[in-house]
């Protein structure tokens, strides 16, 4: 089974939330798309380190036991990426590449238009823009230097940012040369830990490790002329999240704030492998079939409308688009399938989502991938989903908006 999932959902639920802290990014100047320490539950550091052998091989960090060899190859822009396979990343529609190996902190890359040199030249006009923005600078620019290559590294912060979990919200900010024409820009963006409460050594800390993690990143890219991944690839871990490794017959997601829960069956023999903010992700162990269920709170749009906008959007041919009927809900769905030639072998990628309104406003979301597996286009599958219950939330049920990926780690799975 491939780890490279070839689905828009994951980009496209949590879009409205990433997309809005990018374009927030974009319009204080940060971002121009082309224009001209945490810690460890022990208390020890987060961060890897790991050297590139004669042989240009990977080579492991002893101290943390860290295996580069052990990569997932994604290209974007032009640009070759070996990141670590740990946690997840994919390729957003937003138009950066998102990393999450720690819980504390989300890494996102984007590449532009200009050099590390020409940004330092301007760098007060820079901090203007921000500060006129609404950024308050946590640590000034610092002209650095790495394996030679000179970068750019700031701190900012903004109160009440919208999505946020916290007061305010931390972000360190990485510019490097990507080749002679172009720097890299990585976010980092602190949105599981309260940097605000942290103290001052801690939070120093917790920057050191996700800049070591992002520039680890940053320093193994190379340029290639092989063809980008497509907005919405998805790669990640697969072990069960469950640590009795149970199957799940059944599960239910918060939505509404909290206020609503949606209760569902699932196949036989599945087990949760990913928790993040576009919902829940499981695998059908016997069939080898990920089926992602989550709610979006898309009031200007039906359940109808989300069906033909996927289809309009979508470069591949629908295999078979229509409705059904189950327990007085009506559900819209389509099919279609990808297929891919590798080196050694061609993958035919197949894909089912479903859209069904809810009572609260909400949209109940099913999207469902697998590998050479034309079960996944088979309506009588999901039946058993289908069969949801919508229920007020219990006053006493935790509730969180999912803002911190939940993946497993052990073991890996890749195309």
């Amino acid at each position: 089974m491939s780890g490279r999932w070839r689905w828009g959902f994951a980009a496209a639920a949590a879009g409205a939330f990433l997309l809005a802290v990018f374009l927030g990014l974009w319009f204080s100047g940060i971002l121009s798309f082309g224009g001209a320490g945490g810690e460890n539950k022990d208390g020890s550091g987060g961060g890897y380190a790991a050297g590139v052998g004669a042989d240009g091989e990977y080579t492991a960090d002893a101290e943390n036991g860290t295996n580069m060899s052990e990569t997932w190859e994604i290209v974007f822009k032009g640009m070759k990426f070996a990141v670590p396979e740990k946690g997840m990343a994919c390729v957003h529609e937003s138009g950066c590449m998102n990393i999450r190996q720690q819980d504390e902190y989300l890494i996102q890359i984007d590449i532009e238009d200009d050099t590390v040199e020409g940004l330092w030249e301007r760098m007060d006009s820079k901090k203007k823009s921000l500060t006129d923005s609404g950024y308050r600078m946590e640590e000034e620019p610092q002209l650095l230097d790495r394996d030679g290559q000179t970068y750019i590294r700031y701190a900012i912060s903004m109160a009440d940012e919208r999505g946020s979990d916290f007061d305010r919200s931390f972000f360190e900010v990485l510019l490097f040369p990507a080749d002679d024409q172009r720097r890299f820009l990585a976010v980092l963006r602190f949105d599981g830990i309260d940097m605000e409460k942290l103290e001052t050594k801690r939070r120093s800390r917790m920057y050191e490790e996700a800049e070591e993690a992002a520039l680890n990143v940053l320093v193994r890219a190379v340029p290639t002329e092989e063809k980008d991944d497509p907005a919405g690839t998805l790669w990640m871990e697969d072990e069960n999240l469950d640590p009795n490794g149970a199957y799940l017959s059944e599960d239910s997601i918060l939505c509404d704030d909290g206020e609503w829960t949606v209760s569902y069956r699932l196949p036989k023999n599945s087990q949760i492998v990913f928790d993040d903010l576009a919902g829940k992700t499981y695998l059908d162990t016997d069939k080898q079939i990920y089926i992602r269920i989550g709610t979006l709170n898309y009031t200007w749009m039906t359940a109808e409308d989300m069906v033909r906008s996927s289809v309009s959007s979508r470069l591949s041919e629908t295999t078979e688009q229509g409705e059904i009927e189950s327990g007085g809900r009506t559900f819209y769905y389509d099919t279609y399938s990808v297929l891919e030639y590798g080196e050694t072998k061609k993958v035919t990628h197949y894909y089912f989502e479903a859209y069904c309104d809810l009572e609260n406003g909400d949209i109940f979301c099913i999207h469902v991938s697998a590998d050479d597996r034309p079960e996944v286009l088979d309506e009588l599958y999901y039946l058993d989903i289908y069969d949801i219950t919508e229920t007020e939330a219990a006053k006493n049920q935790a509730f969180s908006p999912q803002s911190t990926v939940r993946c497993a780690s052990a073991t890996r799975f890749r195309l």
